[in-house]
């Protein structure tokens, strides 16, 4: 699914984002779009408990979380 052409628009546009200075939120699913923005990297982020093995296995240096508050 991240290889479809829409996610890697996605992760494009908000890589373009985050170089010109911009901020991004995202939880649950959306993070994986920030991988493909290489936004996860060493940053903490937040997802459903059931997708945390998988994005760990995406993106092995993020801080992640299943329950934030």
């Amino acid at each position: 699914l991240l290889a479809h052409s829409a996610c890697q628009e996605a992760g494009a546009r908000i890589r373009d984002h985050l170089a010109r200075g911009g901020r991004v939120a995202a939880c649950a699913t959306s993070v994986f779009l920030l991988h493909l923005a290489q936004a996860a990297s060493r940053r903490r982020v937040t997802t459903a408990w059931w997708l945390a093995d998988a994005l760990r296995g995406l993106a092995p240096d993020a801080r992640i979380e299943t329950s934030r508050t």
